[in-house]
């Protein structure tokens, strides 16, 4: 069982460690945006990246209604699905939880390959945009 407990949390801290990633790109292309308010092609790129995070973060967690939703095929949803399936029970492993586990392994992979496939490619051609503008970090007064 305590396998199984392992495997659960090396899976969870690839998935925390994707969804902080995330969160760190959204960060750090606000904090761009604002370095020139002017630059009109920046606030479109920065925008735009910010834009394909938000729809990769829909994969992993609801969004946000009034009211309570629960859809059982985020990510977020699976992993707490499987964490409450191991936390109760003592005994060996059951095919119940062997199956949520694959479940949310088979649903993770397909998001991973997303936020892979955003940092080689569309991450990368903002990050080359934005060393090619110069910007001026620290003002002379």
């Amino acid at each position: 069982k305590q396998a199984f407990i392992d495997k659960y949390y090396a899976l969870a801290t690839e998935i925390t460690t994707a969804v902080d990633k995330l969160t760190s790109a959204n960060e750090v292309a606000g904090n761009v945006q604002q370095l020139d308010d002017e630059n009109k092609e920046l606030k479109e790129k920065s925008a735009e990246v910010k834009k394909q995070i938000a729809e990769i973060r829909k994969l992993i967690f609801d969004e946000p209604v009034q009211g309570i939703r629960r859809d059982p095929s985020t990510i977020s949803n699976l992993l707490g699905n499987l964490r409450g399936r191991i936390s109760g029970s003592y005994k060996p492993v059951s095919q119940p939880q062997e199956y949520a586990y694959s479940k949310l392994e088979t649903n993770w992979k397909p998001v991973q390959e997303k936020i892979n496939e955003f940092f080689s490619n569309d991450w990368k051609d903002y990050q080359d945009f934005v060393d090619g503008l110069n910007l001026v970090l620290v003002k002379d007064f």
